[in-house]
């Protein structure tokens, strides 16, 4: 099915099978997309943010100001099967993904700026370069997934798993993670990754590759480095 360039915004595609489907630059902003297969399709350039919200040109601080304005989520992809998917450089600032089937999706470049990826299944996914500037990931699945150069500054990692993920070069600052709830980062690839201020207590981090990176100012409290590889790591004030 080709749906290039489609104007689906506000459209409900409830239960829809768009399995395969090429949805590439389509525009979905507000669609309701609950439960949809959409195994393999591609979404390539795809809209998926607030309709009323444009952020394009804008300065940093702008943009935050305009997302602390309580604004409406944007399209409704809970529990969507978005397995194999392909969403690079998809615009999906705001979309609810909670309990979303990604394993395996290409996020590439992609834009997931304050989105609800609560309980997602994100395994094996490539979001090499993806924004997840305030994301919520509580609970996320993240094992094995390629975050290089991922911005995940303010996200939440509460009780998220980042097993075997590679986070080389990746931007945590300041990552949230509330205590009693905690980011499983064993044998994870954080290699120049920035951690400054970053709270860490009680974090998993064993086997893991922290090859200098910045943890200045960062709170360790009982974390767990058994077997690390801190090379050169700079733990400056924490």
């Amino acid at each position: 099915m080709r749906l290039i360039d489609a104007d689906l915004v506000g459209a409900d595609l409830r239960r829809a099978n768009l399995q395969q489907a090429d949805l590439s630059d389509a525009n979905l902003a507000g669609a309701n997309l609950q439960d949809a297969r959409l195994s393999e399709a591609s979404f390539r350039g795809a809209y998926f943010g607030n309709p009323n919200l444009t952020t394009e040109g804008v300065t940093d601080r702008e943009r935050d100001r305009r997302f602390d304005e309580n604004l409406p989520e944007a399209a409704d992809l809970r529990r969507a099967n978005l397995s194999k998917a392909d969403l690079t450089g998809a615009n999906l600032q705001r979309t609810n993904l909670h309990r979303a089937n990604l394993s395996g999706a290409t996020l590439v470049d992609a834009d997931l700026t304050l989105s609800n990826l609560g309980n997602a299944n994100l395994s094996q996914a490539n979001l090499q370069g993806a924004d997840l500037l305030r994301a919520q990931l509580r609970n996320a699945d993240l094992s094995l997934a390629n975050l290089t150069n991922a911005n995940l500054s303010g996200a939440f990692l509460h009780n998220a798993s980042l097993r075997d993920a590679n986070l080389t070069d990746a931007i945590l600052r300041p990552v949230r993670l509330e205590p009693g709830f905690v980011a499983r980062l064993d044998y994870a690839d954080l290699t120049q990754a920035n951690l400054t201020r970053v709270d860490l207590r009680e974090a998993n981090l064993p086997f893991t590759v922290l090859k200098r990176a910045d943890l200045t100012q960062a709170n360790l409290r009982a974390a767990n480095f058994q077997c690390a590889d801190v090379q050169q790591a700079n733990f400056q004030e924490a």
